[in-house]
């Protein structure tokens, strides 16, 4: 009975890590102001991205919950090992989460990228 028990407590914890939300881990930067682009200040300490954002994906759909960014103009974008743009979106960071759907993706590696006005976020993750 024990070995019954111990051994169904085993199926559900992997099935459980299997198949729970994974966090994309991103990194951030502080953007210099300018009026032509988007330039990166390698003198700025950087900023813990984790109290800006969390990004997590589950079956191919990110959600992304921005903390402190609410009311911020961000621009989403996701893109392939190859460079290639398959997601873009321009929006108004809100307290309700933000959902990048992802299905029509194959597996690989992918970047998410995130900019507002004063920060830069990116992150990386795995589509099975």
């Amino acid at each position: 009975m024990k070995k019954k028990f111990l051994l169904l407590l085993g199926i559900s914890l992997v099935t459980m890590t299997t198949f729970a939300n994974r966090k994309i881990e991103m990194e951030a930067d502080l953007i210099e102001p300018t009026t032509r682009s988007t330039v990166i200040d390698p003198s700025a300490s950087k900023p813990n991205a984790d109290e800006y954002i969390y990004a997590d994906i589950d079956n191919n759909v990110i959600t992304l919950d921005f903390i402190q960014l609410s009311g911020a103009y961000v621009t989403m974008a996701v893109y392939d090992s190859s460079g290639n743009t398959v997601f873009s979106k321009n929006a108004i960071a809100g307290s309700a989460s933000e959902v990048i759907n992802l299905s029509n993706c194959g597996s690989g590696e992918y970047t998410l990228e995130i900019i507002s006005a004063k920060f830069y976020f990116l992150g990386s993750f795995h589509i099975d």
